[in-house]
């Protein structure tokens, strides 16, 4: 049997600075939408003002790469490899400060990257640690022009700081790796430094390959100021060979167990976790391995001792349009982690965004195919639809599907409705996976997916996050998946079932 399209059921939808930007508590949040002073963002880039740094003016416009976040007095410290400012040399590392994952303090340049000759000349993933009065930063130090001089490509370098804003190079010291042990000599990035109570000792994490294998190095010292490190044994080796470098590795305990998150620069691009009862493993694989899909990239985490948070960024598309190829960097993303009863991690929307969206709104309802109406529910025969009028700016879209059986395909469709186009976004849920489909034609492709705990039957929550072109959804508050759609804004959107009927119970539309 032909399967059917929503373009096919109706063809009418083929027709169709340093800004400060003021902290608020979630108990007291008072927002003026149009005040640029101190705007609202869940997914914030940094401004379009010209800085200076260090007697050098720069331009702050630019994309958040991979997040190094670090929690310290009340605020989110969230350093970042800032994508623009390119002279010669990129990645200059900058920093967002936030105390609600609302409103975002842009504090600019904090390390710049070296010269030419210089083993920074793109600095790169790190971590923040302190250690008495002093904060050490280790980052990498990147130089692709000694791809061509045999010089390694990659070491570890680091900065302090007595405020966490005024940063001092070390350039006297660079880590490069054990060739000897059969370490790679241009992968070796991504240093994660803690401090392990068990051991009363510091550890750091470098992600890189021995023996061609992908590894997570092991080094471990007593003094941070000493510049003495000792490697030993790897701390992790890969049970995946596909995943290439385990990228930004980060360690945590919650209640019993230990957490050990990486990301997959292989072949799907995605944030991988294992867990263990000791810091010596043995790591476990939970079913569900993934934190996100692919458009969420290099996810770390911090906590303020009452929840954790997962930070990274998503992609943004060339020229701007959903036909453009992936580029590295875009919107700092962040996600808020929670712990199963099984141990595993859930992954959800952060609450103070949540609940900041609590002004419900009634959608605008349009056209209706194949569906029952009652009230805000919605009961969808096999091939059913009921679109929705335009959506813009920040929203959160609720609802309880219900009924979805094997091989049932139900879901949203985001984007339709623009003048000149009949492509959209799907946002199928089916046999226990949530896919963001791109809708061109007769064609379908995938943009991005993410499994969830599926039993027929069963009541799947959903709950999304809207704001601007990024879009966010959990389900059951345990399984979240982000993706980015120039399509979304000031377009219309929908819900559908195609081969078997679902409901969709209690939809509702909330902004603030």
């Amino acid at each position: 049997m032909m399967m059917l399209s929503i373009k096919n059921i109706f063809p009418a939808m083929a027709l169709f600075g340093a800004i400060a930007f003021q902290a608020c508590s979630k108990s007291n949040i008072s927002v003026n939408k149009e005040d640029i002073f101190n705007p609202v963002s869940f997914f914030p880039v940094p401004p379009t003002i010209w800085l200076s740094f260090q007697g050098d003016t720069y331009y702050s416009s630019g994309y958040v790469g991979d997040v190094m976040p670090y929690f310290e007095n009340d605020s989110f410290h969230i350093f970042y490899l800032h994508d623009g400012d390119a002279k010669g040399g990129y990645h200059p590392i900058h920093e967002f400060s936030t105390v609600d994952l609302l409103h975002y303090n842009y504090n600019g340049k904090m390390i710049p990257y070296g010269s030419d000759s210089a083993q920074d000349r793109a600095p790169g993933t790190g971590s923040v640690i302190k250690e008495g009065n002093t904060y050490y930063f280790f980052y990498t130090g990147h130089n692709d022009l000694h791809w061509s001089t045999g010089q390694p490509v990659e070491g570890i370098m680091y900065a302090t700081s007595t405020d966490l804003q005024n940063w001092t190079k070390h350039s006297g010291f660079v880590m490069y790796p054990s060739t000897n042990n059969g370490y790679a000599p241009n992968d070796f990035r991504d240093p994660f430094v803690f401090f392990n109570n068990e051991t009363n000792e510091y550890w750091m994490l470098v992600s890189t390959f021995r023996n061609n294998i992908p590894v997570i190095a092991l080094y471990t010292t007593n003094d941070l100021s000493s510049d003495n490190w000792t490697l030993k044994s790897p701390f992790f080796t890969t049970d995946n060979n596909s995943y290439g470098v385990m990228e930004c590795p980060d360690v945590f305990k919650m209640g019993n167990y230990w957490y050990f998150i990486f990301s997959e620069n292989g072949v799907n691009h995605t944030t991988h976790y294992r867990m263990a009862a000791s810091l010596n493993g043995p790591w476990i694989k939970p079913a569900i391995d993934v934190l996100d899909g692919a458009f969420f990239y290099a996810g770390k985490t911090a906590s303020n001792g009452t929840n954790r948070y997962l930070f990274g960024w998503v992609y943004r598309k060339s020229g701007e349009t959903d036909y453009g190829g992936n580029i590295w960097g875009g919107n700092l993303v962040t996600h808020q982690l929670a712990q199963n009863t099984d141990g595993t991690l859930s992954v959800q929307i952060p609450e103070t965004v949540t609940d900041l969206l609590s002004e419900n709104e009634s959608p605008t309802q349009d056209s209706t195919f194949n569906a029952n109406v009652n009230g805000n529910s919605y009961t969808l025969q096999a091939n059913g639809f009921v679109g929705f009028g335009l959506i813009n700016g920040q929203k959160k879209i609720t609802t309880v599907i219900k009924g979805l059986q094997t091989g049932s395909d139900a879901g949203f469709a985001f984007g339709y409705g623009r003048t000149g186009s009949g492509d959209y976004y799907k946002l199928r849920i089916k046999d226990g996976m949530a896919y963001f489909l791109k809708v061109q034609g007769a064609d379908e492709y995938v943009d991005c997916q993410v499994p969830f705990s599926f039993t027929p039957g069963n009541d799947i929550n959903v709950s999304i996050v809207i704001d601007n072109t990024i879009i966010a959804i959990t389900i059951n508050g345990k399984t979240t998946l982000t993706d980015r759609m120039y399509w979304l804004p000031n377009a219309k959107w929908g819900i559908y079932s195609m081969q078997s009927g679902a409901g969709f119970s209690n939809l509702q539309l909330f902004s603030f």
